[in-house]
């Protein structure tokens, strides 16, 4: 893979990304009660439970805020798969996730799904440092687990619920207030986009 294919991977990501927050329809009929009938529209059931599994070690339930599977993140990328993505590009991503659900099930010898939370952290703690070191040595390196990890994180705060419960969500601006502290205009939260 050359650099021009990692730069134009990487804004395709990108704006893959900032659409998530255009397509908040999407997201919320991902979250919305289905009575345990939902079915993947791309990837298979398996790459789903691989999916799911990724998504909840990166963005577990939490006391204070529901976890990325909760809010239907999972979900909401096999939509995005479907619906969105470019035929060649979902199969590509496709793809991608076959071969990290292997390298997985080599270097830790059991399924994602059949592993306890504990060692789940474990691993993806000690890949996310491997494949960080990685990519900052090789500008051209592409990691499928920091793209997943991108996904996840992009897709979880661009939903309504963590906009509007976790971050400071105000749709209409109201009056200037140039000489404020943060904290006075949030309360110390991030702004929602």
């Amino acid at each position: 893979m050359n650099r021009r294919d990692v730069i134009k991977n990487s804004l395709l990501f990108a704006g893959y990304t900032i659409s998530a927050a255009s397509l908040q329809s999407i997201v919320q009929s991902c979250t919305t009660a289905d009575g345990g009938g939902w079915k993947p529209a791309f990837f298979s059931k398996d790459q789903m439970d691989f999916i799911s599994a990724v998504f909840d070690t990166i963005i577990p339930d939490t006391p204070d805020s529901p976890g990325a599977v909760a809010l239907g993140v999972d979900k909401f990328l096999d939509t995005v798969a479907a619906e969105v993505m470019s035929k060649s590009s979902a199969e590509k991503l496709s793809d991608q996730l076959d071969f990290f659900k292997q390298q997985v099930e080599n270097e830790t010898g059991s399924k994602l799904a059949s592993m306890s939370a504990e060692d789940k952290l474990a691993y993806f703690s000690s890949l996310n440092l491997t494949e960080i070191t990685k990519s900052n040595e090789d500008p051209t390196y592409a990691s499928t687990f920091l793209m997943m990890k991108e996904m996840v994180i992009g897709a979880y705060y661009a939903t309504e619920t963590i906009a509007k419960e976790v971050l400071v969500f105000n749709p209409v601006p109201g009056p200037y207030k140039g000489c404020v502290t943060v904290e006075e205009a949030t309360g110390g939260k991030t702004w929602a986009l």
